[in-house]
């Protein structure tokens, strides 16, 4: 399996749940922190997409004590949502290819990323489609995929364009 790099996006502002949902805890450990837990071993760098978070930064510290380099990423294009912590994280990601996760997947599979990882090679995005709960309709989960770098100038030109929506540069 090619290196990667892990990008947690923590940037979520939690208006419906009305507190911070990434740092409930779950057995005793925050949503964030299971989420990062269960890839490990598959990724040897860790990003987290948090602007100005203090517990992301503190998260970090340890996960770097612990011997796996990890870093708060700020939005390059802030205010853009999830698609601006995508590019922020490819941006500064030490690895071509990237495993975006939102921060609230606790229950991640490892197995399905590691099969994800060998389908990588040649592509820009493996992405996979689930069906919707209410319609039965497919839809892309972009937040638990892979991406590589060439996908920047796409990114960069959805964002410039004012959009935030994570599938709109498939």
């Amino acid at each position: 399996m090619e290196p990667l790099t892990l990008l947690i996006l923590a940037g979520g502002r939690s208006r419906r749940m009305g507190q911070d949902k990434i740092w409930l805890m779950l057995d005793g450990v925050p949503l964030i922190e299971r989420a990062i837990r269960r890839v490990l071993g598959l990724a040897d760098e860790v990003l987290l997409s948090a602007n100005h978070s203090p517990r992301c930064e503190a998260l970090a510290g340890r996960l770097t004590q612990e011997g796996l380099p990890a870093r708060v990423v700020a939005d390059i294009y802030p205010g853009a949502g999830p698609l601006a912590g995508l590019h922020a994280g490819l941006t500064a990601a030490r690895h071509d290819l990237l495993l975006a996760l939102a921060a609230d997947m606790p229950f991640v599979s490892r197995a399905l990323v590691a099969h994800m990882a060998g389908l990588a090679p040649g592509f820009d995005v493996v992405a996979p489609r689930l069906p919707n709960p209410e319609t039965g309709e497919l839809a892309w989960e972009p937040l638990h995929a892979l991406y590589r770098r060439t996908c920047l100038p796409a990114l960069a030109a959805r964002l410039a364009a004012g959009e935030r929506r994570m599938q709109s540069f498939f």
